[in-house]
């Protein structure tokens, strides 16, 4: 009896010691080096609010457009001296809902040959991207918010404003990428 009691507590401490903390998902620094490796794009979202002002003062909604990635076979590289390419591509879903009007809907095939360089703030956890290719290949542009970085995701928001007289345009771009 005593040797099948030692036996018990002997499984249920193995058990607990296996149990340890795992730290493969634990959040990692802002740093070239803890960004740099192959990443696959894992989810991309963007929606894009349009308004107008009227001459009251008073904001009308006009469209929303919802763009959604999928079926991917794209690659990202990070280099630790703060260039990147990415190439592949993805399949982009939209839905554009005007407002007063019949919603469009469609899909089309994005090939991205991108390259450029990063560069990091981790006072304000940002990257933001600098592509040295043409205005219509650039995947990755701007100052993008990292929401997660652990061994093996990273996941980037952009939030975007932009006025052009009384059209107002705001666009939020998701992108969680896997090591």
């Amino acid at each position: 009896m005593k040797k099948n009691n030692f036996i018990i507590c002997l499984c249920i401490s193995a058990i607990l010691v296996s149990c340890g903390d795992d730290n493969s998902d634990e959040r990692l620094l802002l740093t070239n080096a803890n960004l740099q490796g192959t990443y696959q794009i894992g989810a991309f979202n963007q929606i894009i609010n349009e308004t107008a002002t009227s001459s009251t003062g008073a904001n009308v909604n006009l469209s929303t457009t919802t763009n959604v990635g999928d079926i991917y076979s794209l690659d990202i590289v990070m280099n630790e001296n703060g260039t990147y390419t990415a190439s592949g591509q993805y399949t982009l879903d939209f839905i554009t809902k005007p407002n007063g009007s019949a919603q469009v809907s469609g899909s089309s095939i994005v090939d991205i040959e991108d390259l450029g360089n990063f560069t990091i703030s981790s006072l304000d956890n940002t990257i933001t991207f600098t592509p040295s290719t043409s205005l219509e290949d650039q995947f990755l542009l701007g100052t993008y918010s990292v929401v997660l970085l652990n061994s093996t995701t990273l996941s980037l928001v952009q939030e975007v404003e932009n006025s052009n007289g009384s059209i107002n345009m705001s666009t939020k771009t998701s992108y969680s990428f896997i090591k």
